[in-house]
């Protein structure tokens, strides 16, 4: 019995080992992250893109985060999907490491991205369900997104002045 037990902590170790939150590689993507949002500089939602990150493991309880741990419990879900949380009064951007890590740079920092806007998507009142987006619901709403999305096709296939005119009906 001593051995099967034995036998099964050693196969689990490796795979506890993989799971684990790298601190210097979780440095890079937080540096990542920082020159993508810092690129943006808050010119496409009209507020940075930049904030407080963290990647967790929840097998093995690690972290790593992108400014000093707030000194508050942990969140319960750290570790099991990439979110906004709040974390010690302070809204963070969460992810599952064995989600970022093995990413390559293209596909982690549009993760990355991602979830930062996430992190600000209350702040615009982007959120469903908020009371911000009611008018969507209303045979007017409805109509004004659909010429918006008609305008916004437009742009897309056409260049010049035409996309000039169509990105300005959109807008």
């Amino acid at each position: 019995m001593r051995s099967a037990v034995l036998c099964l902590c050693l196969l689990a170790a490796p795979s506890l080992a993989r799971g684990q939150v790298d601190s210097a590689l979780a440095r890079s993507y937080f540096k990542e992250a920082a020159v993508l949002c810092e690129r943006d500089g808050g010119k496409l939602w009209g507020v940075s893109l930049c904030g407080p990150m963290v990647f967790a493991d929840a097998a093995t309880k690690t972290i790593a985060t992108s400014q000093p741990a707030p000194d508050a419990p942990r969140p319960k879900f750290l570790g099991y999907l990439n979110a906004p949380v709040t974390w010690g009064g302070t809204r963070w951007s969460a992810y599952v490491w064995a989600l970022v890590q093995g990413r390559d740079e293209q596909e982690r920092g549009v993760l990355l991205i991602h979830e930062l806007f996430h992190r600000i998507q209350s702040e615009l009142k982007l959120m469903a369900g908020t009371g911000e987006t009611d008018h969507l619901d209303t045979l007017d709403g409805r109509y004004w997104i659909q010429l918006e999305w008609r305008a916004l096709s437009r742009a897309l296939t056409s260049s010049g002045a035409a996309r000039a005119a169509a990105l300005s009906s959109a807008l």
